[in-house]
């Protein structure tokens, strides 16, 4: 919750990472984790940027529901209709979208899709280009962005990759964009003054 958003920020510090951005999806939870953990980081003067493409996986009338609840109730494909007052159509925070590009719903194969214009025109030359950046989203959109940051995953190895709350992930990568480090941050790997 709060509290660990917080903690994550101050491990960041911690172990010495500092942020140029921020980057967060445009729902208020990860928002609000996005602000919690620069204030963790003594870091809020960080430009936070907010990316439609960092959302959830939009589950339509099933969100909230638990992934096994959900296969068992409707399989892999389940929907809204653009018609439902839920429908993320309808919402404020996407008037500048095409409704088009609006998912109703969306399997784990969506989302990657969703997600690549974000890594190949943000994330990616951002990276490129020198600058550290936090992002912060949720599990299955982090997988899902895995994918991109990760191409070698297979199918399988992305569908159990377990992306914990407010447990820092930092990639380091060589100048080709490949991964050469990928650990999670932990309370003991904050360095001792």
């Amino acid at each position: 919750g709060r509290a660990g958003a917080v903690k994550a920020g101050e491990i960041m510090k911690g172990a010495g990472v500092n942020f140029d951005e921020v980057h967060t999806s445009k729902l208020n939870r990860a928002i609000e984790t996005a602000q919690l953990a620069q204030k963790g980081m003594s870091a809020q003067w960080v430009p936070l940027q907010k990316f439609w493409r960092l959302n959830e996986r939009c589950y339509g009338d099933l969100e909230g529901k638990k992934r096994e609840d959900v296969a068992k109730e409707v399989g892999d494909d389940p929907s809204l209709a653009v018609t439902d007052a839920r429908s993320p159509v309808k919402d404020p925070r996407y008037a500048d979208l095409d409704p088009r590009v609006i998912p109703a719903s969306e399997s784990l194969k969506d989302v990657i899709a969703r997600v690549g214009p974000y890594w190949t025109d943000q994330l990616r030359p951002a990276i490129k280009s020198g600058k550290t950046v936090l992002v912060v989203g949720h599990s299955t959109n982090l997988r899902a962005l895995s994918a991109w940051i990760e191409p070698n995953l297979d199918e399988k190895a992305l569908q159990k990759l377990e992306i914990k709350n407010t447990k820092p992930i930092l990639y380091e990568f060589d100048k080709n964009m490949n991964v050469i480090c990928r650990k999670v941050l932990e309370p003991s790997t904050v360095k001792k003054e």
